[in-house]
């Protein structure tokens, strides 16, 4: 028997296991427009995949990878090929004319007349939505308004946590954020009959894979039932008598592919997050109480952040104690230092990582707190020079926001001195040794 795992590839068919709450949420929801977080390799490309093939409206998949940067003609050439790719099943698409036109604004303007005007909905599925963030605000304004304002048009966008700072672009819009309209969802592991199901492969053609218990239990501790890491196992200790042999230590290595994984979900969390992950890794388990004592934030902040990163599987809760969620996860933390010094990582992370707090702060308009770290940061760094120029900064930006508040200048000269007062801000940052 050949290897039924799939390890690299979106499920496809029959290998597609669980979700079917998620598909059945999807498919019947009144959300016209929904937000799928997770990490890499949980399964959102597959879950989308899925949709397309099972929704009754005329499903559009784009993978916006294709159009890095936030390129809006490869964005339009792209739909323009998957409409040329369903038009076989759904000839009413054959319809919809781009011409000209490069916008994707317009693009989807044209495929929302078309659908109103023959009477078809259309499912947007866009994987890889992190290339919006590449999009400037005014754009994204009006992208926001042309998938949201159609009744013909439901979307569903995918990317991980970092889709977040798209709530934080739109705080200085007149208009609303983004994000605001979207239903937002996290990629949650699999349920535990999802995990069985996909390491006793019950769909595979050639039979299932004999599995003992005791072996069972142990690659669901080991993966924390998330599916890449368990195809990732399975793979590893499937024999081609159709069985499963017992988990070594050589099993468990990180990968490079692994560590990159890894690595870039790290680097999607927040400081806060980085802080409560390291200091679980180190102590092996921690209580939300035990995390507020420890780290210093309040119990309301604490409880937040570790839901957030329950939802996205990277701990687990086990009565009142949160542990890393897989073996995997928590080998690579160990290797990266993480679990081993915590005091010595957040005082790196807090250095390498000040000044996207004061870029954090600044793109969500929280300017006089973007300052005051700023100026604090200066004078830690007996940095007298840059000091003296975060100041006057912070006087232009108390002055420009009495005479707004106060009705002397208009809208747009107070938002083009915010910009300049931003740019200013972000460029003395840089500056800093």
């Amino acid at each position: 028997m050949r290897t039924p795992y799939v390890v690299g590839d979106f499920a496809r068919n029959g290998n597609f296991y669980g979700r079917g709450e998620l598909l059945n949420e999807f498919l019947n929801t009144h959300h016209r427009c929904i937000c799928l977080l997770g990490n890499r390799r949980i399964g959102k490309t597959s879950l989308l995949r899925r949709l397309e093939k099972e929704s009754s409206d005329v499903a559009l998949y784009l993978n916006l990878q294709r159009a890095p940067n936030g390129d809006l003609k490869r964005m339009v050439r792209a739909l323009e090929r998957e409409i040329g790719r369903k038009v076989g099943q759904h000839p009413a698409l054959n319809s919809i004319r781009f011409g000209k036109k490069k916008d994707i604004c317009e693009a989807i303007e044209i495929i929302a007349d078309t659908a109103e005007k023959l009477g078809f909905n259309i499912l947007m599925l866009w994987d890889e939505a992190e290339v919006l963030l590449d999009l400037n605000d005014d754009y994204l304004q009006c992208l926001r308004s042309a998938l949201q304002d159609h009744e013909r048009i439901r979307t569903i966008i995918t990317g991980t946590n970092r889709l977040n700072e798209l709530y934080n672009r739109g705080t200085r819009w007149a208009t609303s954020s983004f994000l605001l309209g979207f239903h937002i969802e996290y990629m949650p592991i699999f349920s535990n009959s999802e995990a069985e199901d996909l390491v006793c492969q019950v769909n595979n053609p050639e039979g299932r894979i004999q599995v003992d218990p005791e072996l069972m239990d142990e690659i669901l501790a080991t993966t924390g039932k998330h599916p890449f890491l368990i195809q990732h196992l399975c793979s590893l200790l499937f024999q081609p008598e159709g069985r499963l042999r017992p988990i070594n230590d050589s099993d468990l290595v990180v990968t490079g592919q692994l560590a990159s994984f890894f690595l870039n979900d790290y680097n999607n969390l927040s400081d806060t997050e980085r802080k409560i992950v390291g200091r679980i890794a180190q102590k092996g388990h921690c209580t939300a109480s035990e995390l507020h004592l420890l780290l210093e934030f309040h119990s309301e902040k604490a409880n937040w952040h570790l839901n957030t990163l329950e939802k996205l599987g990277m701990v687990f809760r086990e009565g009142d104690n949160y542990r890393i969620a897989n073996a995997f996860f928590r080998k690579w933390l160990e290797a990266e230092g993480y679990g081993k010094d915590l005091e010595r990582n957040i005082q790196r992370d807090t250095e390498n990582n000040i000044k996207s707090k004061i870029r954090g702060l600044v793109a969500k308009g929280e300017i006089r707190e973007a300052v005051r770290l700023a100026r604090e940061e200066s004078e830690k760094r007996q940095d007298s020079e840059r000091r003296d120029e975060i100041t006057l900064l912070s006087s232009q930006y108390e002055k420009v926001t009495k005479e707004w508040k106060n009705g002397r200048i208009h809208i747009n000269d107070y938002n083009m001195q915010i910009n300049r007062i931003e740019e200013g801000l972000l460029d003395l940052i840089e500056k800093m040794e």
